[in-house]
């Protein structure tokens, strides 16, 4: 036990010298914001590092053009930690969610570990995932689809927040687009000879007002119109809305989508336009968080940081393609303060205080809480053990 504490304050010392080049890679990334699956800049930055550190970085994992992995390999390739980056910005607001800080906590975290494994002799890989779209197109799927964890034993990553807790509740999320087809007329000389879509679409959106009565409190309906008419004086022909559905278990939100749906084919029938349904990108799942992972960086946490730590809390804050994850592989997903007061995500308030000092020393915490649970998992064939007993026990609930 005195050895793994020795190891643990030694990557943590290595983890700090590494801090103010941490710091330089975040507050950049957060100056050049860039949203979801065009992050060429932040992902050139992350992944020429990691190169430049010794790891041996591939790119384009999963098919995308901005995913990448840098890999670092010490006399065995198992146990195999895999540290989740995040990069993506948002559309309007810039890094309103601290991703410029989620991805340099990893990344701050593996570079400390690959010393530390050098010097120790340590058996395992460490590797640093760059996965973009999260805001967006949920960007793990392509990646778990890609077969990319089948040889991960776990994956670790902390989330900007404006508490620290260690089993934080994520919803699961489904995305829709509904694509309503009338015809077009005068809408003055001969509005009778039109069929209104914008119409379609309003009717759509008063639907879903109406279910929100009768679904669990867990569940949030929130949706925009991208095309709604081309000019006042012509009934719209085209109308177009993209809804996220959210529910704290998959397996409810399965149902409510259907619900969703139908509120949209009611909104065609009543104006006698048509709708075509799709999903616009990868749906999210709740997150699995892993007992056994998330027990031992609580301790950490505790040990290493010293700040208070929530649990979790009363009820599920967003979601995130980490719960996709959760699902194949050990999954731990912490909330990380960036501040010492309530923040509310994806507001400019968030995004400036995502480059405070605050901010980083937040992330730095991070990186050494991630490096010490890194450590445990490469050290204790124990707790991988627990965490894969978990890991099951979760799946099957």
């Amino acid at each position: 036990m005195s050895q793994v504490k020795s190891l643990k304050e030694k990557v943590c010392r290595e983890v700090e010298a590494y801090a103010e080049r941490a710091r330089q890679i975040s507050l950049k990334i957060h100056d050049n914001p860039e949203i979801s699956y065009e992050e060429k800049k932040a992902a050139g930055w992350l992944s020429e590092e990691l190169a430049a550190e010794g790891f041996e970085v591939e790119r384009k994992i999963g098919g995308l053009e901005t995913a990448f992995a840098g890999r670092f390999i010490n006399k065995s390739a198992r146990p195999a930690v895999c540290l989740m980056l995040e990069y993506d910005a948002l559309p309007g607001l810039g890094h309103a969610c601290g991703h410029n800080l989620h991805g340099v906590a990893g990344l701050a975290a593996a570079v400390g570990l690959k010393k530390l494994m050098g010097q120790a002799g340590l058996e395992g890989s460490i590797i640093a995932l760059g996965t973009p779209g999260e805001e967006l197109y949920s960007g793990k799927v392509p990646i778990i689809q890609s077969g990319f964890f089948e040889k991960v034993d776990a994956a670790l990553m902390v989330h900007s927040y404006d508490r620290n807790v260690a089993f934080p509740p994520c919803l699961a999320l489904d995305a829709l687009k509904f694509t309503y087809k009338g015809r077009p007329a005068h809408a003055a000389a001969s509005p009778e000879k039109g069929i209104n879509a914008l119409k379609a679409a309003l009717l759509t959106f008063n639907g879903i007002d109406a279910l929100r009565e009768h679904v669990t409190t867990d569940v949030r309906i929130h949706g925009v119109i991208d095309e709604g008419g081309e000019a006042p004086n012509i009934v719209p022909e085209k109308a177009v809305a993209r809804f996220y559905v959210r529910a704290a278990r998959r397996t409810y939100l399965n149902q409510v989508v259907e619900r969703v749906k139908d509120c949209a084919k009611g909104g065609a029938l009543m104006t006698g336009a048509e709708v075509e349904i799709i999903s616009f990108e990868h749906p999210s799942d709740d997150i699995l968080d892993n007992e056994a992972l998330c027990l031992a960086y609580m301790e950490n946490w505790t040990s290493i940081v010293g700040e208070p730590i929530q649990r979790t809390l009363p009820e599920p804050i967003f979601s995130t393609d980490a719960g996709n994850v959760s699902h194949v592989v050990p999954t731990i997903h912490p909330l990380v303060a960036i501040s010492d007061t309530p923040l509310v995500a994806h507001t400019h308030e968030f995004a400036a205080a995502s480059a405070s000092e605050r901010a980083l020393a937040g992330m730095i915490n991070g990186a050494k809480a991630l490096a010490a649970t890194a450590l445990d998992i490469l050290t204790s064939p124990d707790l991988l053990a627990r965490a894969k007993e978990d890991f099951k026990r979760e799946q099957a609930r």
